[in-house]
């Protein structure tokens, strides 16, 4: 291969890449930013979409053996590659069949980052304050 075609043929593969990180956002993949990975992006679905692995050559693996990518893939299913046209018309197929999350699944990472732990919170310094209560009117009962 020529150094042209391979230059065209690498700027093929970023454009699909980006292309299919977002259509990844659009189907309601978000990424897993707690995974310590530095070459690739872990993605979780908010429905019911399998988990995911984007790598920077656009190739994406499906993290659970029960949801396969690519059913005529034999036993690289579980994976979408970016190497010809027939990988796009694979991951193009592959993404309509994902369900769309609701909006009550698109906010539940907010719900609980800005809710469900403050409020956890709360109420863990709220009973701490009562139960500190409670033991110091026992401690001065007895000590009556």
């Amino acid at each position: 291969m020529k150094q042209w075609e391979w230059e065209q043929e690498q700027g093929r593969r970023e454009e699909e890449t980006f292309r299919r990180i977002h259509l990844l956002r659009e189907a309601g993949y978000v990424v897993a930013w707690s995974r310590e990975v530095k070459d690739a992006l872990f993605l979780d679905h908010l429905a019911s979409g399998p988990d995911l692995i984007l790598y920077p050559s656009g190739m994406i693996v499906s993290l659970g053996k029960d949801a396969p990518l690519h059913p005529d893939g034999g036993e690289d299913g579980d994976r979408i590659l970016n190497r010809a046209t027939q990988d796009v018309d694979a991951f193009d197929q592959w993404i309509r069949t994902i369900s769309k999350p609701t909006w009550w699944q698109r906010g539940a990472p907010d719900r609980e980052k800005y809710i469900y732990r403050p409020g956890c919170l709360l109420m863990f310094v709220l009973i701490s304050v009562a139960l500190g209560q409670v033991i110091q009117y026992i401690y001065n009962a007895l000590m009556r």
